[in-house]
């Protein structure tokens, strides 16, 4: 079985934990839009149309608990529009937050 690679690359916690501080005061919503940052594809313009819905990790998962099953939270994301064009966000980043959020160890 061919093992592919990843659709993103994350940075460590560590990484992440040592950007934040310096920042000291940040809100949740800003520490949200840095980690939707991380994911690889899922540009400003992307994570600011995330947030005009879900405007906190909690009202994200808490949508992810409201979908019936597995392939409709993979799709959760999947039409939110974004930038002057209103594209959508695509089934590919939306899967990927997803497993980001949802996903218990490593991501494969």
């Amino acid at each position: 079985m061919e093992r592919r690679t990843p659709p993103c690359s994350l940075i460590s916690f560590a990484e992440f934990n040592h950007g934040a501080i310096k920042n000291k005061s940040q809100t949740v919503k800003e520490v949200f839009v840095r980690q939707l940052m991380q994911v690889s594809g899922l540009s400003g313009d992307k994570a600011a149309a995330v947030l005009e819905l879900y405007s906190t990790p909690l009202s994200l998962l808490t949508a992810y608990e409201r979908c019936a099953g597995e392939a409709d939270k993979e799709k959760l994301l999947s039409s939110i529009r974004y930038g002057k064009l209103k594209r959508n966000l695509g089934p590919v980043l939306s899967r990927t937050v997803y497993q980001l959020y949802c996903t218990q160890g490593a991501l494969t």
